[in-house]
């Protein structure tokens, strides 16, 4: 019989590396191969095991604060929870974007509405949810520009959308906040 091939071995080891989740505890099968057929049945065994980025717990829909990147946990189409990832701009992430949104991670609608109010062209408002969905982001109304998103992606979501006195007191305290910052610098 033949020995197994480098590239065999080599694919082997991708294949327990992105599956390690999966392959705990070892199962009797997970043996070094000694010869090229067994090393067939060990890919096409290993193969049928499922990748670890496929096994994270699907978190909540929301924006996540991951280290220094923003992520974008949101219901695709199909159904399943995916991911984009803000970095200057949103980029698809997919489920493997998902990794590090637990719900400590979690940002707050006030960290939403400052993500708005910081990526905004204008210096006005920018809905964070449309942003990265490829909408027209544009806020025009002062209790959306205070949220950080509109009133529609604030009933999508379950997030909580300020009445005009709040709105008022959060666009206020926007302006104290510079007046004082100035002040200081």
């Amino acid at each position: 019989m033949n020995q197994p091939s480098q590239k065999q071995m080599d694919w082997i080891k991708v294949l327990v590396q992105e599956r390690r989740q999966g392959l705990t505890p070892a199962p009797e099968w997970l043996k070094p191969p000694t010869t090229s057929w067994e090393a067939s049945r060990l890919i096409n065994n290993l193969k049928g095991i499922k990748k670890d980025i496929y096994n994270i717990p699907d978190p909540e829909v929301g924006f996540y604060k991951v280290g220094d990147t923003v992520v974008f946990a949101y219901r695709a189409r199909s159904g399943h929870i995916t991911s984009k990832s803000f970095a200057g701009r949103w980029e698809y992430t997919g489920k493997k974007g998902l990794t590090g949104c637990t719900p400590d991670a979690m940002m707050t609608d006030k960290e939403v509405a400052e993500l708005g109010r910081t990526i905004s062209k204008d210096g006005k408002g920018t809905c964070v949810v449309c942003l990265a969905e490829g909408r027209d982001p544009t806020l025009t109304d002062a209790r959306s520009i205070a949220a950080g998103y509109g009133a529609t992606c604030a009933a999508r979501f379950g997030w909580h959308y300020p009445s005009q006195q709040e709105a008022d007191t959060i666009i206020a305290s926007w302006a104290v906040t510079v007046t004082t910052e100035d002040a200081n610098a």
